[in-house]
């Protein structure tokens, strides 16, 4: 099972590799388009030279008019250049032709994992039934409850991170039991399954 889930880290790893490489020919490909822009720009700059005649002011006049809508031209389509999308955790760039198609990162990001374990008396093995199970966050925040079921097994849903597992049972006469209270603390990973071991109280 720990190799199986190495190699899905892998293959997630290899998977972003190659979205972060075409998100860089994007940006590669935009960046020469503006290059090849301003290299337009300056190519149709004129003569700084003061003209020496009447025919020659209406030249420079004509070529700086054509300079200035040239410019004109070249910014507005410099800003009908798609901006390639920010690159974040919850997204990638997937290209596909020329158009820049934003997909969201994996669905599991962030999710809620399922957190179970099963209880047992240390006296005789017996199951704990019905203890009170209360989840909290790192601010003292109550999460999640549940009781445990007839097997002595408790489950919760639970986003990655660590948490304070609170347990607690009545005690009972027959069969004689001591009241139970039980504080540890868990850390839950980003796995589809997060298995605790067995606890005996």
């Amino acid at each position: 099972m720990a190799d199986r889930k190495a190699t899905d880290i892998l293959l997630k790893i290899e998977q972003q590799n190659t979205l972060m490489l075409q998100y860089m020919k994007v940006i590669d490909g935009n960046l020469k388009k503006i290059l090849n822009l301003f290299k337009s720009i300056n190519l149709g700059k004129p003569s700084m030279q003061p003209p020496s005649h009447k025919n020659d002011e209406l030249t420079f006049k004509n070529k700086t008019e054509k300079t200035n809508s040239a410019k004109t031209e070249a910014s507005a389509k410099k800003e009908t250049l798609k901006e390639p999308p920010k690159l974040t955790v919850e997204s990638f760039v997937q290209v596909s032709g020329s158009e820049n198609k934003v997909i969201k990162a994996s669905d599991n990001v962030g999710k809620k994992r399922v957190v179970h374990q099963n209880l047992k008396f240390k006296s005789d093995n017996k199951n704990v039934i019905l203890a009170n199970i209360v989840a909290k966050d790192l601010d003292n925040n109550i999460v999640g409850k549940t009781k445990t079921n007839p097997t002595g097994k408790w489950q919760l849903s639970l986003k990655p991170g660590k948490y304070n597992i609170h347990i607690t049972k009545g005690g009972v006469k027959t069969p004689p039991r001591q009241p139970v209270d039980l504080k540890f603390n868990i850390t839950v990973k980003d796995d589809d399954d997060n298995e605790l071991e067995e606890l005996k109280i």
